[in-house]
């Protein structure tokens, strides 16, 4: 009796205690809209809905569409054309972006090349949600020299209002600064802040907007002697004085000559943020890290290392499910056998699940960004497949077992 007693005091103090081992099941979907498409890019609008968009070839020879279809109903909806052009800059690392706030206004973006052809722009259209007709394609940005601006990142403020955030280069080259500014489907004009005056090139920026309307931004920086670390700024988009001074959540140290083309990724749960980035830090050693935040951004706990090595290729992508749920990560792997998407699951507390794969693919700069975003409890994962060709728009579900 003393045995059983003790047995049941165990297991009746010490289970609560012991955190849920988390564990991922990968599923493909069926997308035949995506056949001949690339380049994808997810985002989420209301608890259940998601936007995909990607690159399609047009009708005629040369010209390119920018696709986009919505999870509603549980189900992928036929696809529409957002757009179509001819001197679109279709590229692996800074691809179209799509964002619609919970009323249904929507925002979509590209890139197109400067008449010139030595510089690329953004362009961007606005759908109003009282008749769903779209506006008249046109520059994101006030600045029309023939120079680069792109690696775009929106975020819904909500009352038809967003929060768009790009890169932007001069004549001469470097400082490329990180720029915003508040788009309105009304037409209210814009006016554009400087966020930092010197910033890498070409990684890509990402941001999240906060319950308190304040917006936080994460980018790769870049100092004089070239080192290219992580920076996070907060702040209310409508008071430019409000923001941070940039600030480093990691003792990174990475110094580099070249762009890493490898920029951040942010998901947040209301004021629970997620934040993955790729560095290779002070020794040269790829390594992909996590960091989490409670209060909003105001502070970041310590890095969590959940990938490194030589065959660590970074490109991350995250997604944070609600309710207390985990954070899925995604990222390259590269092995003998070739490369593979791959993800895991990282819960508020407690370990990391197992890293399961999501998708062979080449691992060269043809594969793109995966692309994850959560709906309800399931994360859509969406990619490019490069090999065999044609390329297609690849999608699966990442759900906990």
């Amino acid at each position: 009796m003393l045995v059983v007693s003790l047995a049941f005091a165990a297991v009746l103090f010490a289970s609560p205690q012991e955190p849920a081992v988390l564990a991922l099941r990968v599923t493909p979907i069926e997308f035949d809209a995506g056949e001949h498409g690339r380049f994808p890019s997810l985002s989420a609008s209301a608890q259940d809905t998601l936007h995909l968009c990607w690159f399609a070839p047009g009708t005629e020879l040369g010209t390119t569409q920018l696709q986009h279809s919505v999870w509603r109903d549980k189900a992928w909806q036929p696809s529409t054309s957002l757009a179509s052009g001819r001197d679109w800059l279709v590229n692996w690392a800074d691809f179209a972006k799509y964002q619609e706030d919970a009323q249904g206004h929507a925002v979509a973006s590209w890139q197109t090349f400067s008449a010139d052809k030595r510089g690329y722009g953004v362009t961007r259209k606005l759908r109003k949600k009282v008749d769903g007709s779209w506006s008249a394609a046109t520059s994101l940005h006030l600045d029309r020299a023939g120079v680069e601006h792109g690696f775009v990142a929106f975020a819904a403020l909500g009352a038809g209002r967003f929060f768009a955030t790009w890169l932007q280069s001069t004549a001469t080259g470097p400082p490329t600064n990180l720029r915003y500014t508040i788009l309105n489907v009304d037409g209210v004009p814009s006016e554009e802040f400087v966020l930092d005056d010197l910033v890498c090139d070409c990684c890509s920026t990402a941001a999240i907007a906060l319950p308190s309307g304040e917006v936080v931004v994460a980018y790769r920086n870049r100092s004089t002697d070239e080192v290219r670390d992580l920076r996070v700024v907060r702040g209310n988009p409508a008071d430019p004085n409000s923001w941070t001074a940039p600030t480093a959540v990691d003792k990174e140290g990475w110094k580099t000559q070249s762009c890493p083309v490898n920029g951040p990724a942010l998901a947040n749960d209301g004021n629970f943020i997620s934040l993955v980035f790729y560095t290779e830090g002070a020794t040269g050693m790829p390594q992909v890290k996590y960091l989490s935040s409670k209060d909003g951004g105001k502070s970041f706990g310590l890095p969590l290392p959940i990938a490194g090595g030589k065959t660590c290729l970074g490109r991350v992508a995250v997604a944070q499910l609600p309710a207390g749920g985990p954070a899925i990560v995604a990222w390259l792997e590269q092995s003998e056998s070739g490369a593979h998407w791959v993800a895991c699951a990282i819960p508020r507390s407690g370990q990391p699940s197992a890293v399961v794969p999501i998708a062979a693919v080449t691992g060269a700069r043809a594969d793109g960004f995966l692309q994850l975003a959560a709906s309800a409890n399931t994360v859509f994962a969406a990619w490019t497949s490069s090999n065999p060709a044609p390329t297609a728009v690849k999608l699966a579900r990442i759900e906990l077992k």
